[in-house]
């Protein structure tokens, strides 16, 4: 088993410690309890269609004023985490924002994030 430290402030200690739902085991089974639900919820989580994600990001480039250098990452952050494929993803954002005519690549940062100039 592996031992971990969280630093925790007073009032979610508080909360913790005075909560109804905490087992007679004690607090690091209730902390064990809250962490294996929270990540059991997120496997099960599915993915909007991407098709749908990607003709969101398209129209999210489009409506940019003509000029205007984007990062794309940044652009689509508020649905990132619907993106089931990042790479796949932003590889297709490529070749379609390019083939329509809508923006160009321009360059990457020093993160590897696609920077692009609508065109």
């Amino acid at each position: 088993m592996i031992t971990v430290q969280l630093p925790l402030d007073e009032e979610t200690l508080s909360l913790l410690l005075n909560s109804p739902n905490k087992p007679e085991e004690g607090l690091i089974t209730y902390i064990q309890d809250i962490l294996y639900q929270h990540i059991s919820q997120e496997s099960e989580v599915e993915f909007p269609d991407q098709d749908q994600l990607l003709k969101k990001a398209l129209k999210m480039a489009e409506d940019l004023e003509k000029g205007t250098q984007f990062i794309f990452h940044s652009l689509f952050e508020e649905h990132w985490s619907k993106v089931k494929q990042p790479r796949v993803f932003g590889r297709t954002f490529r070749k379609k924002v390019e083939e329509m005519g809508i923006a160009k690549h321009h360059s990457k940062t020093s993160d590897n994030k696609a920077i692009y100039i609508r065109q």
